[in-house]
């Protein structure tokens, strides 16, 4: 067990903060959200990366799914990048590497992420607005391409989908299949895969026609479970936390070593002074990490 524990400075702070108060970035890390994603993704070896999902998730979901679905002004502006693809959504899509969050975000609001981003991409002007919207980004770094952010928004719907449980997602989404189909032929040399892959998977995935792959996709998002104390690496029989519903944990004894840190994050939100959390040696950090 440890407290919440990244890579090159973030914290959950950093990309709670990031992802909330776009395009503002943290003190202790200003960093914007997509490097720091980036590093998760590609630094984390996939045990830690899980226990790095459910510690974002089980502090910030709620705060995430309420800012979505919310009246946010740039949620709204449709010259900023946040109205078709925001920040949140972009962690949120990293989130749903989880079955617990991938339920949580198809079933909120029946649905009401998903049905936006379908809402969206039936626009006929959508590539081109989207193309051209402002994408705000402090030097030195450089902000996420149309094709990046496109793929991601492509993979998020596909993955609430495998969760939607029969619903449909929008009652127009037949629609959409005319364009994903084109949007496989267009970007099909784009150095960003998933928009072709994920556009091929979303025709098959509205029209019904590959239920193994959803059932495969949804069985391979449970290796992503395990227990919240890192020396234990249990992935079955797991209990959630039943206040945050997302950490998990082998039995009782576990959940109560843990709660030492998981309450200072068990859905506690974006806290503007975060409260600080027990430090973790690298001594302790190698015991944790050992096989």
């Amino acid at each position: 067990m440890a407290p919440p524990e990244f890579p090159n400075g973030m914290t959950l702070h950093s990309i709670g903060y990031a992802a909330l108060k776009y395009p503002k970035l943290a003190d202790e890390c200003p960093v914007p959200l997509g490097n720091q994603l980036g590093v998760l993704q590609q630094f984390l070896s996939p045990t830690d990366r899980s226990h790095a999902i459910d510690q974002i998730s089980s502090q910030y979901l709620d705060a995430f799914l309420e800012y979505q679905t919310s009246d946010d002004p740039l949620l709204n502006d449709k010259n900023s990048s946040q109205y078709y693809f925001s920040a949140v959504s972009a962690l949120l899509s990293f989130l749903c590497t989880s079955p617990d969050v991938s339920l949580r975000v198809a079933r909120y609001k029946e649905g009401a992420i998903a049905h936006d981003i379908v809402e969206k991409m039936l626009d006929p002007d959508f590539e081109k607005n989207m193309k051209k919207c402002d994408r705000k980004c402090p030097p030195p770094f450089q902000p996420a391409t149309f094709d990046s952010d496109f793929g991601t928004m492509l993979q998020l719907l596909s993955t609430i989908m495998l969760w939607s449980e029969g619903r449909t997602v929008h009652p127009r989404v037949q629609e959409l299949i005319p364009k994903l189909r084109q949007w496989k032929k267009t970007y099909k040399s784009s150095s960003v895969r998933t928009i072709s892959n994920a556009s091929e998977r979303l025709v098959g995935q509205i029209e019904g026609t590959d239920p193994e792959m959803a059932e495969f996709v949804r069985e391979q998002q449970q290796n992503h479970l395990i227990c919240g104390v890192k020396s234990c690496r249990k992935q079955t029989g797991l209990t959630a936390c039943a206040a945050c519903k997302i950490q998990r944990y082998c039995g009782k004894d576990h959940q109560k070593a843990d709660w030492k840190y998981h309450k200072h994050i068990c859905k506690k939100g974006l806290a503007e002074d975060p409260e600080e959390l027990p430090a973790m040696t690298s001594e302790n950090l190698l015991a944790q990490t050992r096989p």
